[in-house]
């Protein structure tokens, strides 16, 4: 735990790096090509769509360095399996069906309008942005005070994402009435 100084690798660690950025985008630009396609607006869901970008990116990214010889370093079971499934280019593939995975929930979520679609979907990405957070901070020395506390009470930060997800769901769904008004 917090053992990385420097976000990026070297030789083929940094190759497999921008490998996983460049898949990223091309998910993300894949997806909300999907989105615009069936006319659904991501509007509301901006802000927690842009944390999940950043931290999630930033998570991945060191991750690949951390894992690069030793998959058996990452936290997330998930992960862990297709790391060593995958091998060298794990984190591509992860990256892309983690995206995948989550885009294509919270269509479907936004296609069926259920009751409380939009609470939902903020919830799930709220929760992936507070997740990768955590998974980051995990990893770099300078972000390490936020994932130690945690971690020294619950070692398995899957569940942190999700419980503060549904407060920042809340508060998110408050603040966009209370803009309206």
């Amino acid at each position: 735990m917090c053992e990385l100084g420097q976000l990026f690798g070297t030789g083929m660690v940094l190759a497999i790096q921008l490998a996983t950025l460049f898949a990223i985008a091309v998910t993300a630009l894949f997806w909300l090509g999907e989105f615009r396609k069936r006319q659904i607006s991501i509007t509301f869901f901006r802000f927690p769509l842009l944390l999940w970008a950043v931290f999630g990116t930033l998570d991945i990214t060191i991750t690949t360095r951390g894992i690069f010889n030793s998959p058996s370093s990452e936290g997330f079971w998930l992960a862990k399996l297709v790391f060593d499934s995958f091998g060298i280019v794990g984190p591509v593939v992860a990256s892309v069906l983690w995206i995948s995975l989550w885009a294509g929930i919270v269509l479907a979520l936004n296609r069926m309008r259920p009751p409380f679609y939009s609470t939902i979907s903020l919830m799930i990405f709220y929760a992936l942005a507070i997740s990768h957070f955590f998974g980051f901070s995990s990893w770099f020395v300078s972000a390490c005070w936020v994932a130690r506390p945690v971690y020294g009470t619950m070692p398995d930060f899957s569940a942190v994402g999700p419980l503060l997800a549904i407060p920042a769901a809340i508060i998110h769904t408050i603040v966009a009435e209370k803009g309206k008004q």
